[in-house]
């Protein structure tokens, strides 16, 4: 098994290669056994380690959980004698063959909905708080999964880039969010943990505004609160009284196509490797909580193993530190069938809306898609309240504008153009007397367009025009996004 892991603190590469001894977990009790022996082995033989858990191996550390049966290694541990140190650049010159992808393939929506709403049907009875809800995406591939890793990682590197090879499959996981890292100081360890939950979009020139956004919303602030509280219980019970703190809540970070909520969880403990994976694993921001009922309703609706994503990738060093990520924005790339699989999902709660929930999930997963195969289109959001089109005229004469400026069309298209999109605005307005809407039209360089209405709260309406009070426009970017 070759490895890649990039240091976000020197921003570097460790490529591990020619393992000295391999491991493959293929039952729970195998789990044990490599995880047990894991800190073990370092140590003692001066070793460095990365393990690959899957989260059908969440059993092995607790019986209670409940996942799908399977028939694959439900863990990879390699142990490697020493690294090389690459630089952005040096990496590069692994990057030595093409790659290509399949249009890709993912649950269709009238599916999602009927597990959304028996995920709702659970959270209304008080059975969970909330639930991580997943699914796979699926494409064929041809050609050489590190030169694709490669390529995605000099555009937009993540703080926990990971790439790993075994004799299965390619592990190529672009993910943002840390699980924990475990670092010797003079009386045991000191963990830290950063749950990710919260997700917006982001918007080139609107990053402030909407971080801002983002931080004050209440649905994600509770969302992520939920999650921040059962990891904070979770490491209480290996920490050492009185150790465990929450320096920050609600932080955001911003990357290439979404801004994320993280909080940050501290604690020192004694509690060997194993011990901490044992109150640690799976991670509940990529369950819900509490974490054991969850799993159950997980079980009950996703219907195909997760596999490594949301499990663990994790680096043990030759003393023990660890650094350890949630593989999310990760795709498996099995070598025997030509698939790729990359997993997306979200966190539900009582206030989420499904076809928001599913917009998130495709946000994430646009990591698959490359320069050259998105599509170039305009588009135009304007608010709909109480059954009237706020600043109609000023959103036509700008989208106008930017159709004019961007495709090649007559006088006579666009005035049919125009004229057939503003029927439909009034239609959408008389069909709804009551209540707030975000209106979005969408024109591609074919003039092909379409009207979409989306559901919005009062209070997200309110915080929007806060932000963006001093703007042209007296309604938030929300409502009059860019040309992308």
């Amino acid at each position: 098994m070759i490895s890649l892991r990039y240091n976000k603190e020197s921003d570097t590469w460790q490529y591990f290669k020619n393992p000295c001894i391999e491991k493959k977990a293929m039952t729970l009790e195998d789990v044990r056994e490599v995880t047990q022996e894991l800190e073990t082995l370092c140590k003692e033989k001066s070793l460095f380690a990365v393990l690959i858990l899957t989260y059908e191996a969440s059993p092995a550390f607790d019986p209670l959980y409940k996942v799908h049966a399977s028939s694959s290694p439900l863990a990879y541990v390699s142990y490697y004698d020493s690294f090389i140190e690459l630089s952005n650049e040096e990496l590069l010159s692994l990057c030595t063959k093409r790659f290509s992808l399949s249009p890709a393939s993912c649950i269709a929506e009238d599916e999602y909905k009927t597990a959304y709403n028996i995920i709702k049907t659970n959270l209304k009875e008080g059975n969970s708080y909330q639930i991580n809800y997943t699914f796979p995406i699926t494409a064929q591939y041809e050609g050489d999964a590190l030169s694709w890793f490669i390529e995605k990682v000099q555009k937009n590197v993540t703080p926990y880039s990971f790439y790993c090879e075994t004799d299965e499959y390619s592990l190529c996981s672009f993910s943002p969010e840390l699980f924990f890292t475990r670092s010797r100081k003079k009386a045991g360890y000191e963990l830290t943990l950063k749950p990710m939950k919260g997700t917006l979009k982001r918007r080139a020139g609107y990053e402030k505004e909407d971080e801002l956004a983002l931080s004050q919303s209440v649905k994600n602030r509770a969302e992520n609160l939920m999650i921040t509280d059962m990891i904070r219980n979770d490491v209480s019970h290996i920490a050492i009284t009185g150790t465990v703190s929450v320096p920050s809540l609600y932080e955001t970070e911003v990357y290439t196509s979404v801004i994320q909520m993280t909080s940050t969880i501290k604690a020192k403990s004694n509690a060997s490797l194993y011990e901490t994976l044992c109150v640690l694993y799976p991670c509940a921001s990529i369950t819900g909580a509490p974490k054991i009922k969850s799993m159950e309703i997980i079980h009950e609706v996703e219907k195909t193993q997760r596999g490594v994503y949301t499990g663990a990738v994790g680096y043990v060093d030759n003393k023990g530190d660890a650094v350890f990520s949630i593989p999310i924005r990760t795709a498996v790339l099995t070598k025997k069938t030509k698939t790729l699989t990359y997993g997306a999902g979200s966190g539900i709660v009582w206030d989420s809306q499904c076809n928001e929930e599913y917009e998130e999930c495709k946000i994430k997963a646009s990591v698959l898609s490359s320069e050259s195969d998105e599509k170039f289109y305009v588009f135009d959001s304007l608010l709909l309240e109480q059954g009237s089109l706020y600043l109609l005229d000023k959103h036509l004469n700008r989208l106008k504008n930017s159709v004019s400026f961007f495709y090649t069309c007559t006088s006579e298209d666009l005035e049919n153009l125009f004229t057939a999109i503003n029927e439909e605005l009034y239609a959408a307005a008389k069909q709804n007397p009551a209540g707030l809407y975000k209106v979005r039209t969408l024109i591609t360089k074919d003039l092909n367009h379409a009207v979409t209405l989306e559901s919005i709260s009062s209070q997200e309406h309110t915080l929007r025009l806060a932000i963006m009070k001093d703007t042209v426009y007296t309604t938030a970017p929300y409502f009059t996004q860019d040309l992308i």
